[in-house]
This record gives structure tokens, C-alpha cells and sequence, in this order.
């Protein structure tokens, strides 16, 4: 692996979680209760530095046919601004690996039962220590829970199975704010954000260190990670539940434990997918594949 893409890799891993951080910070700790307005603010500044950076060419077409991306966009964003607000750590983790888990295996399926195996028990493993710390939710925050799961899954398995020029990703961030605004606008969150109390420096800090990073995920998004989605996602999602422990955002002392569980299973998963992707631990048996 080249200097280059090794550093790719880690900060395809740094950044989000570093981001997810900041926008639980900004969402629980100073109580930012506008998800259309904070994350309008984001893509503005990702939008911003993709044009400045990139250059990417626009075109009016990619703007019309990238509708439907753009609204299962703004509804994998908006649910999770509105699970990440209230609900722990563990709990909004889990569920986002459990479902890119579930894309994975029901693909590694079809190719073979033998390989598919290996990640049916960490799947049902996540299952259960969600149902265990999902068990007090309300229901509406419940329902904004799974919406996000199912609908991050979907964006996945689009990306994986579609190629998406950087024009497309940019044309689909511009629609992705102006639904949003518009949002913002009938649901009266952009009238009540209007009066918050924005004096705090820590505040602005944040709120200007969520943009930044978000434009950082943006530009860094590792394309590679279609190929080996668990162990990516295992090693993010393990060193935010770690850091998140670190710094009290994990809920109390018994989601932390349940926590760790989960950063258990998230690292046996990339033990196994390690040996599922490494053609060391392979050979061609009959003309088929089959894990030694």
C-alpha cells in the first residue's frame, strides 16, 4: 500500500469521526435544535471548497436527474441530525454499521454462502445489543432511528452499484440544500434559529469546525471503501465509540460498557473481512473461492 493511500484510508476514518463529534457537540451540548439549518450551513461550505478545490463541471442535466439522490440524501443527513441530538453513541453507531452490515452480507451472499458466514455473527451480535440499549427509545425517535439506517444502507448500495462523477456529488449537495431550506422555512426552524442565542464562543467554534469537516468528508471520501465497506466502517465506527467514550458521548456507565461490546464486535468484524478480502487466505477449490 503506497504512502498515498494509506493516508486516504486514515483520514477516510479520522474525519468522520471527528465530525460526527463535532455535530454531536453542537446538537446536544449546546442544544442546536435546527437540523435544516445547521446542516444547509455544512453543505454550503463542502459545496465551497469542492468548487475551489475541484473545479467540477456543471451541468443543468445532472442537476434534474440527481433529484431522487439528493432527497434520500437530505433524508440519511436530516434523521441523523435528529437520532445523533438525542440518542447515544452506541446506539446511533450501531445501527448505521448494522445496516451497511446487512447490504454487505446479503451481497457477500450471493456470491458465497461460505464467505457470507463469517459476518452473520457479528451482524446478529450488533442486533442484539441494539434491541438492548433501543428498548427505552420513544417512538418517534425510534422511527427517525430506522428511517436513518435504512436510508444510509440504500445510499451505500446506490454508490457501490453506480458511478458518481464529482459533478453528479456536487449538483446533488445544491439540491440536497435547497430542500432543506425549504424545509427549514414550512417547519419554522429557520424563524427559531433566527433567534438563538449565538454568543458563546464555543459555539461558533464548533458550529465553524462542523463545516469544515464536513467539507473535509466530502473531498476525502474514500471511493475505495466500496470494495471493503466492513473494515472501514468497523475502524471508524470502533474509533468514535472510543473517542466518544473519552469525552462523555456515549451515554452513562452501562451504554459505555454496551459500547465496548460494540467496539469488540466492530474489530472482530475487521478481522474478518480481512480474511474474507486477503487473497492469502484463499484458494481456488473446483474453480470456486473458499476461505482456508
Amino acid at each position: 500500500m503506497s504512502s498515498r493511500t494509506l493516508s486516504q484510508h486514515v483520514l477516510s476514518c479520522i474525519l468522520p469521526t471527528a465530525y460526527i463529534l463535532c455535530n454531536k457537540s453542537v446538537l446536544t451540548l449546546h442544544g442546536f435544535k435546527f437540523p435544516s439549518v445547521f446542516l444547509s450551513w455544512q453543505i454550503l461550505v463542502a459545496i465551497t471548497a469542492i468548487i475551489l478545490v475541484s473545479r467540477p463541471v456543471l451541468s443543468f442535466h445532472d442537476f434534474t436527474t440527481s433529484l431522487p439522490e439528493s432527497l434520500l440524501y437530505v433524508i440519511v443527513i436530516y434523521t441523523g441530525s435528529r437520532s445523533l441530538g438525542v440518542l447515544s453513541l452506541p446506539l446511533f453507531i450501531g445501527s448505521e454499521f448494522l445496516s451497511l452490515h446487512c447490504i454487505e452480507t446479503y451481497i457477500l451472499y450471493q456470491k458465497t454462502k461460505l464467505r457470507s458466514s463469517l459476518h452473520v455473527v457479528t451482524g446478529v451480535l450488533c442486533l442484539i445489543l441494539l434491541c438492548i440499549l433501543g428498548q427505552d427509545i420513544p417512538i418517534l425517535q425510534l422511527g427517525f432511528l430506522i428511517a436513518h439506517g435504512a436510508a444510509y444502507g440504500t445510499q451505500w448500495y446506490i454508490s457501490r452499484t453506480k458511478t458518481i462523477t464529482l459533478s453528479r456529488t456536487v449538483s446533488c449537495l445544491v439540491c440536497g440544500t435547497v430542500l432543506l431550506i425549504l424545509y427549514g422555512i414550512v417547519s419554522g426552524e429557520i424563524t427559531r434559529a433566527a433567534i438563538f442565542d449565538y454568543s458563546h464562543t464555543h459555539f461558533k467554534l464548533s458550529l465553524l469546525l462542523s463545516g469544515i469537516l464536513s467539507a473535509g468528508v466530502t473531498l476525502t471520501d474514500d471511493k475505495e471503501k466500496k470494495d471493503h465497506v466492513s473494515r472501514c466502517v468497523a475502524a471508524r465506527a470502533a474509533l468514535t465509540l472510543l473517542v466518544g467514550c473519552v469525552f462523555g458521548f456515549s451515554g452513562d456507565a452501562v451504554q459505555c460498557l454496551i459500547g465496548s461490546f460494540f467496539v469488540f464486535i466492530l474489530l472482530l468484524d475487521c478481522y474478518f473481512s480481512r480474511a474474507v478480502s486477503d487473497p492469502a487466505t484463499t484458494a481456488a477449490v473446483g474453480g470456486e473461492e473458499v476461505v482456508v
